[in-house]
């Protein structure tokens, strides 16, 4: 099993007596089996004793060779292969390495510069000042290839380069050199390279350069430094620059110091009374670049995610007495590492909270690039609480024991002990204090998780060591407030500082931040090399002429690729060229206001106020920068022993500083101007926009009250519930064993199995998914509809409901219409069998809406919306179907009445039509004389002679001169009769039937064998027309009578 080995384990902890007593029983059954005379010899020999049995003290001595005897795992040869590969060690004055030091071919060629030689002259060589103390090696590399700009290529292969410099006290030496051409594949000196481009020459030159630190780097025992210009190529090699920065600090309290006292008080509007410290403390943490913010006792009393636009802010609640609480915030837009020149930042979905208290907080952040578990801890003080301080850090070591593989764990804590009068691995030597109880239990719990607190050490902390002063003008001073970091970090780049310009508005002096920035390299994971993001560059369609020209103007300026050179550089330079000419023609997006009340005016002096703001900064830096010209020359004068020319410089130097200030002024007072037109055109602004929404009040209010609301409210934006929570729930999910997760993974996997377990899920792999639903006769998804008391529809055996889901929504509707009308889906107090079908049907519809039953539910909602306001501004909607149901759950008979209202609406059309179009019958004479038909179109008039090409304009010859209705009309919920030709009768009837419309329909739907009009009438079998081939606005009445 991989793990640490016991002597690891003993090294490691200082209190651990494993090894020694392991030694001591070796010794002890030594001694017992062979006797003390031939444990001594064998100390004493310090070859490896024969294979064969050995008689010593009368007794047999059998001696195992573990390396033969044990065969080598997979494992173990592929290190020893891999030592073999690595070039061994030499010492500092072994053999020369391969590294040039001449210089006079650079001297003597004719085109390097004069400029060049006289600096190449000057290098010193290392070799001849070797007495020097060495700090460190820099090893500078590049590259040098025709580039995609080159207007005629050279034809040459790329070269590379690399030079190693010795830095010590006395200046920089040249140690040697090295330079080559790109060599043909499969040659001795060849690394893979395949193409001739500028980055295969940076990427040669690294190689061969970390080569050369490979195979003699160990001759000089201190830090090499790469130095490259390519940072596509350095990022490749070396992986990701991670570089951010972290604080530790005691706040005492988050809440204002005119908050009111006392924890009831407090309760209330908490947001309030931590607003101003909050704001003050978030703009230091932004200006100085802090990315993790870690605080101990906030004495918030909800643990929670406290609401805020530029911190992701996590924090556990204090003891019912109002002491303790921690938090950490997180600067989610800073970037903290950067990949391939591309910020890498964390997100909301990458943080989780695995651990909390009233004196912890533990959050585990996994992002692509980096794992971390930070814990903010407020430890207990041994004065008072030892075993409470033992328990407590014990409790801590046990909880990041559960941390993902390989997260990394950063520690904000205020520890209340002191360090340093026992340096380890884990505490360093910088201004040491005497090692209290707190801090000897801190001690062990570092060592133990191992941790390094890089304040402690003198490399890496730099001023003032205390964090913590008692009151008083002499009062005792402590550094008790640490930020650690890995041991397995010691190699990287620290600096730690303590924070002592910090303000946060407490009344007496107490604590001091301490800081520390790191800054390391770590190699990209796997599969993460790259990420494509497509950026769409289009021009807009309508150009005018100028523009056209233009465009092939600049495009035949440009000098073509020449085909000599591979596609990637021709497809690269041709993009650039297009993107060039296209710039100009680029439709620029305008900004989108946040508000959508503001008008476009207000929203031009926003932008008006924003560059005043941005020409502001520029002011500012230019008046910075005339103080320091200013004060350069009175250093100059100062070290020259010169002075000003009394007129010409005290002119000079009041013209610059007068004509900025006059500058900055006017600035600040136009952005004061502009302050104050917006607040007056957003007052106008929200002024219309409400009457707009009073206007249309009547028909919201019915449909969509949640639309009114969010409508209302934006409008609004700072106006809250007073019910509302000001702190939301933290990012802490707990698993079925009742602890909480420890990573977002586990956090997304455990909201699945809740939803799989409550929706009655089938777990299917994401490569069998495909083929599961494949399956002709699949039964994953059928499910068994039991008597119940949540489905009580029928009872006994034979009359159990098998409900499919999986396309059978029609077979499922003519089962359940039988019994049903449809509109009592909708209605609230709906059985529990047509809650759940209605639920399916939503299900369909989301998964297929045009073959889903609620598709003709949205095709009648069109239908009706031809007459009805109210049915237009539901389809309006996101999800019409939604709005249609909470539309009938508000009013049951909304539906029937927008329906009436439709018809009657279309009844209206129709009188309308009947008397403005039938002025013809069929013994009216056409007022001009008909032109002579030909006798081959197919096509023929029911009550004349003409003849069509197509059945649809015969259709419409007869509407319009012979007033015959389309047989669907003939449906319509209206008093009309069979005859088109006839006026409208008020009373309907149909062949003896009632003399009633809806009665006459329903007659007709019915399909009678004895109902049928004239003879030859093709109306006469109209009523074996099916019903999904009416009208949208005619088949409304099915709704009202279906059966």
């Amino acid at each position: 099993m991989p793990g640490p080995t016991l002597l690891e384990e003993a090294s490691r902890l200082c209190d651990c007596p494993a090894f020694y007593l392991a030694a001591t029983l070796l010794e002890t059954l030594e001694e017992h089996f062979w006797g003390p005379s031939s444990c001594q010899e064998a100390r004493q020999c310090q070859s490896v004793p024969p294979a064969n049995p050995a008689v010593t003290a009368g007794k047999t001595a059998n001696r195992i060779d573990l390396i033969a005897a044990i065969p080598p795992t997979a494992y173990q040869r592929s290190v020893e292969e891999l030592q073999r590969l690595v070039p061994p060690p030499s010492c500092l004055h072994s053999d020369p390495d391969w590294l040039d030091t001449d210089l006079s071919h650079l001297l003597t060629c004719k085109a390097v510069p004069d400029k060049w030689k006289c600096k190449f002259a000057n290098f010193v060589s290392w070799h001849t000042h070797a007495q020097s103390a060495l700090h460190r090696l820099e090893i500078f590399t590049d590259g040098s290839a025709d580039g995609a700009q080159t207007a005629v290529p050279s034809g040459a292969p790329c070269a590379w380069a690399f030079s190693v410099w010795a830095v010590t006290a006395d200046g920089r030496f040249l140690v040697g050199w090295a330079a080559h051409a790109a060599v043909p594949p499969d040659t001795p000196f060849s690394l893979g390279e395949i193409d001739d481009s500028a980055i295969t020459s940076e990427l040669l030159a690294l190689g061969w350069a970390i080569i050369w630190t490979l195979e003699f780097g160990s001759r000089y025992p201190v830090p090499i430094v790469f130095c490259y210009d390519s940072t596509a190529a350095g990022h490749g090699i070396f992986g990701i620059n991670f570089s951010f920065s972290a604080v530790s600090y005691n706040v005492l309290t988050m809440f204002d110091p005119s908050a009111a006292k006392g924890r009831a008080s407090r309760n209330k509007q908490v947001g309030l009374m931590i607003q101003g410290k909050r704001d003050l403390i978030k703009q230091q943490l932004t200006k100085q670049g802090i990315w993790l913010a870690g605080f101990q006792e906030t004495r918030l009393p909800e643990s929670g995610q406290l609401p805020d636009g530029d911190f992701y802010m996590l924090n556990s609640a204090a003891t019912e007495s109002g002491s303790y609480g921690c938090a950490l915030w997180i600067d989610l837009s800073k970037p903290f590492a950067f990949a391939q020149g591309a910020p890498c930042r964390a997100s909301k979905e990458n943080i989780v909270v695995t651990s909390y208290s009233p004196r912890h907080i533990q959050v585990q952040i996994d992002t692509p690039w980096i794992r971390l578990t930070v814990l903010v801890a407020h430890g207990p003080s041994v004065l008072r609480h030892e075993d409470q301080a033992t328990e407590f850090w014990r409790q801590r070591q046990a909880d990041l024991a559960t941390r993902p593989e390989g997260s990394e764990t950063i520690l904000l804590v205020d520890a209340n002990g002191r360090l340093g009068s026992i340096p380890t691995t884990a505490v360093g030597e910088c201004a040491p204090e005497q090692e209290n109880d707190a801090g000897a239990i801190f001690h062990c719990f570092l060592l133990e998780l191992g941790c390094i607190l890089p304040s402690t050490f003198p490399a890496w902390h730099v001023g003032q060591s205390w964090t913590w002063t008692a009151p008083g003008s002499d009062g005792v001073r402590h550094r008790i407030d640490y930020i650690g970091v890995p041991d397995t970090w010691a190699d990287f780049h620290f600096s730690s500082w303590v924070w002592l310009a910090f303000e946060s508005l407490q009344t007496r002096l107490d604590h001091y931040p301490v800081v520390l920035e790191m800054t390391f390299w770590r190699n990209l994971p796997g599969m993460r090399y790259t990420q494509a993001k497509r950026i769409a560059h289009r021009p807009t369609r309508d150009l005018e002429t100028v523009q056209r020209s233009s465009f092939v103007q600049h495009l035949s300026a440009q000098p073509p690729a020449t085909w000599e050179v591979g596609p990637d550089i021709h497809f690269a330079k041709f993009v650039d060229v297009l993107h060039a000419a296209s710039d100009n023609l680029t439709a620029s997006t305008p900004a989108a206001p946040k508000q959508p009340y503001l008008s476009p005016e207000t929203l031009d002096l926003v932008q008006q106020r924003a560059a005043l703001r941005r020409y502001l900064r520029d002011e500012d830096k230019e008046r910075q920068r005339r103080l320091l010209l200013i004060s350069f020359a009175a250093f100059l004068h100062m070290f020259r022993g010169s002075a000003f020319t009394a007129a010409a410089a005290a002119a000079t130097a009041s013209r610059w500083l007068a004509d900025i200030d006059i500058s900055v002024a006017r600035a600040v007072s136009a952005i004061d101007y502009l302050t104050d037109c917006i607040r007056r055109a957003v007052r106008v602004d929200r002024t219309a926009y409400l009457q707009g929404l009073v206007q249309n009040l009547s028909l919201k209010e019915v449909l969509q009250p949640q639309r009114l609301f969010t409508a209302v409210r934006k409008a609004f934006p700072q106006a809250k519930s007073a019910r509302r929570a000001n702190l939301r729930p933290l990012p802490a999910i707990r698993g079925e064993d009742g602890n909480l997760v420890v990573d977002p993974a586990a956090r997304n996997e455990r909201w699945r199995a809740f939803f799989a377990e409550q929706e009655a899920g089938v777990i299917i792999p994401d490569g069998s998914y495909s083929a599961f639903f494949c399956q002709p006769d699949i039964q994953t998804h059928t499910s068994q509809i039991t008597p119940s008391p949540s489905y009580e529809i029928f009872s006994g055996e034979k009359n159990r409901l098998t409900v499919t889901l999986f396309y059978t929504m029609p077979g499922l509707l003519r089962l359940y219409l039988l019994w049903l009308k449809p509109e009592r889906l909708f209605l609230p107090g709906s059985s529990d069998l047509g809650q759940v079908i209605l639920y399916l049907l939503h299900l369909h519809w989301h998964s297929q809406p045009k073959a889903s039953w609620l598709h003709h539910v949205v095709l009648d909602l069109k239908a009706v919306a031809v007459y009805s306001p109210s049915a237009a501004l539901v389809l309006q909607a996101t999800c019409p179907v939604r709005a249609f149901i909470e539309a009938l759950q508000t009013e049951p008979n909304w539906w029937k009445k927008q329906i009436h209202h439709a018809i009657s609406g279309f009844a209206k059309d129709l009188c309308t039509w009947h008397h403005s179009k039938i002025t013809a019958t069929t013994t009216d004479e056409d007022p001009e004389p008909e032109p002579a038909q030909p006798v081959d179109l197919p096509f023929q008039c029911r009550w004349c002679s003409k003849t069509f090409a197509l059945h649809k304009h015969v259709a419409v010859h007869e509407a319009r001169r012979h007033g015959a209705l389309s047989p669907a009309r003939h449906y319509a919920y209206a008093p009309w009769s069979e005859d088109g030709a006839s006026p409208p009768l008020a009373q309907g009837g149909c062949c003896g039937h009632p003399s009633q419309a809806r009665g006459t329909q329903r007659h007709r739907r019915q399909g009678r064998v004895g109902h049928g009009g004239q003879e030859g009438d093709p109306l006469r079998h109209a009523s074996s027309i099916p019903r999904h081939v009416l009208q949208k606005g005619l088949a409304l009445s099915v709704w009202l009578s279906w059966p």
